[in-house]
């Protein structure tokens, strides 16, 4: 990946800093859709998890979570909060393109809301393939094309933005569980931003494939 495309990411330290809760507490909408698919002992993998709201969602499950985030601040306030709640979340402050990334390891792997430039989003996207056991599901929530016709928020780059088609492309080999375009709230430091339009995908690795 480029330097070029490395530094047109956000700052999400200083985001993160400046906010005493920047995305909230409550857990994507997608993930909950899919709590029938979870399992006390699941390994799940929480890409981008900032403050932890899915990551804790899921340990308070049953699952074992691993939280990561390029965050220190964001890693920080999510452990604080598991202590508070009682819970166990393992987190790693790292860039997810200079990860080391393991194979065939997590039941679960979650992207909600993480936006990267084409090819560093196929990067991640090939990588938590490879990441998933055999059965194991991917779950992604983001912004979808249209919501740069809403102003609720989101990247204002359109090459940086879902919809069905690439996630179908990017996942060809998974089953597909969930597919939309769905319509949601939008919150930011505790503030309703209005309506926002977003995708929601699921799909499992089968079993018979070897990656």
């Amino acid at each position: 990946m480029s330097q070029k495309n490395k530094d047109c990411r956000p700052d999400w330290e200083a985001r993160y800093a400046a906010s005493a809760q920047l995305f909230g507490t409550e857990p994507s909408e997608l993930l909950r859709a899919l709590t029938p698919y979870y399992t006390s002992g699941m390994m799940a993998l929480a890409l981008g998890d900032g403050e932890g709201r899915n990551g804790l969602w899921l340990a308070q499950r049953g699952l074992e979570v691993l939280s990561i985030d390029l965050s220190a601040t964001a890693l920080s306030r999510s452990r604080e909060r598991a202590r508070t709640l009682g819970l166990h979340i393992e987190t790693c402050c790292h860039d997810l393109l200079q990860w080391d990334w393991p194979a065939a390891t997590f039941d679960l792997i979650t992207l909600i809301f993480v936006y990267l430039p084409p090819p560093a989003r196929q990067q991640i996207h090939s990588a938590i393939i490879r990441a998933l056991k055999p059965g194991g599901i991917v779950a992604i929530e983001a912004f979808h094309k249209d919501q740069l016709q809403q102003n609720s928020g989101g990247p204002q780059v359109p090459e940086l933005l879902y919809d069905c088609p690439l996630l179908q492309r990017d996942f060809a080999s998974l089953s597909v569980i969930r597919l939309e375009k769905r319509s949601t709230r939008v919150l930011m430091n505790g503030i309703d931003q209005g309506s926002g339009t977003v995708v929601h995908f699921a799909a499992r690795k089968t079993t018979a494939l070897l990656i």
